[in-house]
């Protein structure tokens, strides 16, 4: 069902040590959440992992074991699982919903983590990968199905866990779509490396060398490392901003808050005086409200006695209050003139159309002599008149303003960025009045911000995957062209015709069975052995080249031997091994030492030709004597 290297013969170490992984990790969480450890569930300054999440890893780790001791169909069972986990997070996550079931209280917000939408769909990936590599399903390229799975999960895991090793991981805390904890990312990585593992192995069984969609492999993992590192440097770029924009709102909510205070006070300070001072002369209250006015932002500064009648204004003419000096003469005012009265402190109308024009707020301080209302000493601000005197020095031009007063615009400065997420609302209490401060990055300070690095990484990025993409592509299938090519063109140099071809069949355990005539010439006697055969039939092809030219094409033959996919011999003129790539000494094991003392190269002299290609056909499997010596045509 399939050919993946049995957990037995420790031949696959790198996904026994993945499956364990993405198990203890799986598990550990799980405990968390059983024993409300809320370091299990996030570690300090990761994304937490959900429990449906948790689960799936342990399921994959599981699967990746099975697989690894060839129990398929459990290992389907276990990928299937996880898979089902990852759609029903899919779906949580597409609907902005949440299953009941999860216990919150681990965490201090008193809600489970929403489910992310990026580590919802890796795992449905793993999980297809792992019932692709179980055999259970046969589609076609299912080996490159897998290895690119693999080479995705591997990339992001990656990215995710260094992310947060180096302090950029606004991307994988706080995404919307992008959120993934470290020990989901450390998960992701060894089962991806489980997955490639899985998959290569399995292609080498099958042919020889490294798969054809090795560039796939390369170019699927790069793009993939790519999109992530510029989510990742995109949102800790952000992030950042975000932060540079609460810091300079709330910088910024403070000077106004201290703007406004700084009008306020000195009112309450002379309506103290006033009341110590019961018979204060007009010039007397004239020179302490001049020195207050020279502060700014005051329409005028009135005594209003406590039947509510205007009888002083700084400067004359500009009070609020009807030709017969009535300053309580609707509800706002009133409303304002009963709680100053009523709590003896400060209170503020809501806006309110003021009588030389305009919209403002009276701040009225109630003055009481011997516990008897003696009057009060009322601010008159037009709103646009206060905020251009606060707003002189402003200390962070680059916000647009707004204030919200009793629900109420009353003013706005300046044009908003309409980027969105980039509003903060923030309380200011004035005289007892709640005001709404609204503070927005302008476009330009936005401009600013933005940084071309990761267009610059997104673009690099591609163009690099192509390039690699390409370039193991075309090393590929250069590699075996130069031999094919001087076998087409010096065929009286490639040994006997086609039907003579050497065969040579082996017993599982790699010991030549049966070879004919051709084979023993070629090998001067019995064929080496190979590696133990650890699926149930293989047929393997090899190439032995001899040269009987001088050194220095020799080692020109020896540089094309690691991009070869072939297993490849080389012999000198006396028939003596040369070199051997790497593909023979993996897929045959056939290396300097097996071949020490042996000679081969071919039938002709030695020298008598300048290159003999020779290509070897191998079978492996369990043989009747008859059947074996029958294939290798003895």
């Amino acid at each position: 069902m399939s050919t993946t290297i049995t957990l037995a013969r420790r031949r696959n170490a790198v996904a026994l040590a993945g499956g364990i992984v993405n198990l203890l990790i799986g598990l550990a969480v799980l405990a968390g959440y059983a024993v409300q450890n809320l370091w299990l569930i996030a570690p300090s300054g990761s994304a937490p992992m959900r429990l449906t999440t948790a689960l799936a890893v342990a399921c994959c780790g599981a699967a990746v074991l099975f697989l690894a001791g060839g129990w398929f169909r459990a290992a389907a069972a276990g990928a299937a699982i996880a898979g089902l986990i990852g759609l029903v997070n899919l779906a949580e996550a597409i609907a902005g919903v949440h299953l009941p079931g999860y216990d919150p209280a681990p965490f201090p917000t008193g809600t489970p983590p929403s489910a992310g939408m990026l580590i919802a769909c890796l795992l449905v990936l793993a999980a297809g990968g792992l019932i692709l590599m179980s055999g259970v399903v046969r589609v076609r390229s299912r080996l490159a199905i897998v290895g690119s799975i693999g080479s995705l999960l591997l990339s992001v895991g990656v990215v995710a866990a260094a992310s947060y090793g180096v302090g950029v991981s606004a991307a994988f805390v706080s995404g919307e779509y992008s959120r993934l904890a470290i020990h989901a990312g450390l998960a992701l990585a060894a089962l991806g490396a489980a997955l490639m593992r899985f998959a290569w192995r399995d292609a080498a069984a099958a042919g020889t060398g490294a798969p054809a969609w090795t560039p796939l492999l390369v170019g699927v993992g790069a793009l993939a490392t790519t999109f992530c590192l510029y989510g990742a440097m995109a949102a800790d770029i952000e992030a950042d901003f975000a932060h540079q924009v609460d810091f300079e709102a709330e910088g910024l909510r403070q000077f106004i808050h201290a703007g406004v205070e700084n009008r306020i006070q000195p009112l309450i300070a002379l309506a103290r005086h006033r009341a110590a001072v019961p018979d204060l002369k007009k010039d007397e209250w004239d020179a302490d409200t001049q020195t207050i006015l020279t502060r700014g932002g005051y329409q005028a500064i009135e005594w209003i006695d406590a039947a509510g009648r205007l009888v002083w204004s700084s400067p004359p003419g500009a009070g609020d209050a009807t030709p017969d000096g009535n300053a309580v003469f609707e509800a706002r005012r009133k409303a304002a003139f009963e709680e100053a009265r009523r709590n003896r402190a400060a209170a503020a109308t809501q806006p309110v159309d003021l009588v030389t024009g305009g919209r403002g707020l009276i701040v009225i301080v109630p003055v009481f002599v011997r516990e008897e209302a003696a009057g009060y000493v009322a601010g008159v601000f037009r709103y646009q008149t206060l905020f251009q005197s606060l707003l002189a020095s402003n200390p962070s031009p680059r916000y647009a303003i707004a204030v919200e007063d009793g629900g109420e615009k009353v003013f706005r400065q300046g044009i908003a960025a309409q980027a969105p997420g980039m509003v903060r609302r923030m309380q200011l209490a004035v005289a007892g009045e709640p005001w709404v401060l609204e503070i927005t990055p302008t476009e330009t300070l936005v401009l600013q911000a933005r940084s071309p690095v990761p267009g610059a990484l997104l673009v690099g990025g591609i163009f690099l995957a192509m390039v690699l993409t390409v370039l193991i592509h075309l090393v590929q299938h250069s590699g075996a062209r130069p031999l094919v090519e001087s076998a087409a063109r010096a065929p009286e140099a490639a040994g006997p015709p086609s039907d003579a071809s050497p065969v040579v069949s082996y017993n599982p355990d790699g010991k030549p069975l049966a070879w004919n005539d051709y084979a023993s010439r070629l090998f001067h006697g019995a064929p080496p052995p190979i590696l133990a055969c650890e699926t149930g039939f293989r047929t393997l092809r090899a190439g032995l080249v001899r040269a009987g030219s001088p050194a220095g094409e020799l080692e020109g033959l020896r540089m094309l031997l690691e991009s070869s996919p072939l297993p490849t011999l080389i012999f000198d003129a006396e028939g003596a091994l040369a070199a051997a790539n790497p593909a023979a000494e993996r897929t045959l094991g056939w290396s300097h030492e097996t071949w020490s003392g042996r000679q081969a190269g071919g039938l002709s002299v030695p020298g008598s030709a300048p290159l003999e290609i020779h290509y070897v056909l191998l079978m492996q499997g369990r043989w009747t004597g008859h059947s074996a010596a029958a294939v290798a045509g003895r």
